[in-house]
């Protein structure tokens, strides 16, 4: 953590713009962080109001017209690029990452390269790490032992926090808090044990296999997708760990509340009885609008009356819970009291801890992802290189 804050410092001094690129684990971490505590204007506000950190865009895929919108509307001079792969060797992080080196060295010259990036990635292995050796580009390293869709709660995702002035080591004091709260072996006094036995139960018990993540904050749509990452890239498995072939896996759906109240929940109130939802709620929203209903001059709506819309909100969810229930629809809900870096910090690790303990109970290995590994595979012969495996690309 040390290091991490001095080198924010650092960077945080000389640019005005900073782009993360990487794909999945090695974003969507990161994202989820950057959503849930800076909010969704973080880039329209002034420096002042950013408190003189930089904004922040994502680069996590490769289509071209998102790419090049973004390149040619920054400013390369006071513009740092973090490069993030855990692996080091991700095709689509590397090929962002020429086109974006090609660009630096042909606005600012080759002796300013180094300036420009920050690698993120495996302390000895990988051509990220390859090149950031040759170029003496500075790097930051992600443990061997921690997957990427698990390692938002290293450098791969601290360091950003710690660049746009996020307190990261109460991030990690929460986390601490939910590692050892979920040692507990008493189960109703483990959220993670919980969480993990009640969605695999309805899943094995009640043919529930479709897990719907449905947040009632703009703030954590992010979360859901990290955690749509985490639930299925390490649950869903061909062969249990005695080797039996068994494809498990629940499919993980996010929905957004209450947007999907308009949308989603139809199915979920009449369709197949296949699914269960796990509800997020945020009990204090941090500030509330409250709703003039003097403006609509209707009597229907004077029941809004000095109501704020946060407050609404968290009705509506309520509102949705008992609907589900009178139709015998299960659901869970998991309330924050509110949503700060200490909370963050909690939440990443309980459903971390969650996940591995659904490892678990489906008796497979989650944290390995060998159908992912053949896809990567495929990407490069089709490319026309020449038969490579496994080892090639890890």
């Amino acid at each position: 953590l040390n290091h991490i804050e001095a080198l924010a410092e650092k960077y945080r001094e000389r640019f005005g713009t900073v782009v993360v690129v990487g794909i999945g684990g090695s974003s969507l971490g990161v994202q989820a962080v950057c959503q849930a505590l800076l909010g969704e204007s973080w880039n329209l506000k002034d420096d002042k109001s950013r408190r003189h950190c930089p904004k922040v865009y994502f680069l996590d895929n490769l289509d071209p017209v998102s790419t090049r919108e973004l390149l040619e509307i920054i400013d390369i001079e006071s513009t740092f690029f973090n490069v993030v792969s855990k692996s080091g060797s991700t095709a689509e992080t590397l090929a962002l990452y020429a086109i974006i080196e090609d660009l630096v060295r042909g606005e600012m010259g080759s002796d300013k390269v180094p300036e420009h990036f920050l690698f993120t990635t495996d302390p000895s292995v990988g051509v990220l790490r390859s090149i950031a050796e040759a170029k003496e580009i500075p790097s930051l390293e992600v443990p061997p032992e921690v997957g990427g869709r698990f390692s938002v709660l290293s450098p791969a995702s601290l360091f950003l926090g710690a660049l746009v002035g996020l307190d990261v080591r109460r991030i990690i004091k929460g986390a601490t808090t939910a590692k050892d709260q979920c040692k507990t072996p008493v189960l109703e006094n483990n959220k993670a044990g919980m969480i993990s036995t009640l969605l695999y139960t309805a899943d094995v018990e009640q043919n529930r296999n479709v897990h719907v993540l449905m947040p009632y904050s703009d703030r954590l749509q992010k979360f859901s997708l990290w955690f749509q990452q985490l639930w299925s890239e390490s649950l869903g498995k061909a062969r249990n760990s005695l080797g039996e072939l068994v494809n498990s896996g629940p499919t993980l759906l996010t929905a957004q509340g209450a947007g999907d109240q308009h949308s989603q929940l139809q199915l979920f109130a009449e369709g197949p009885e296949n699914k269960i939802i796990l509800f997020m709620t945020l009990r204090d929203h941090g500030s509330d609008v409250k709703i003039p209903v003097e403006t609509l001059d209707l009597d229907l709506f004077q029941c809004l009356s000095e109501r704020g819309i946060g407050e609404v909100l968290n009705l509506e969810h309520q509102a949705t819970v008992e609907s589900l229930r009178r139709k015998n629809r299960p659901t869970m809900t998991l309330e924050l009291e509110k949503l700060d870096e200490e909370v963050m910090g909690e939440l990443l690790m309980l459903f971390m801890i969650a996940t591995v303990y659904a490892g678990d109970l489906y008796q497979i290995n989650a944290l390995d992802q060998p159908g992912v590994e053949l896809g990567k595979l495929l990407t490069f012969a089709f490319l026309g290189r020449e038969e490579t495996s496994y080892s090639d690309i890890l």
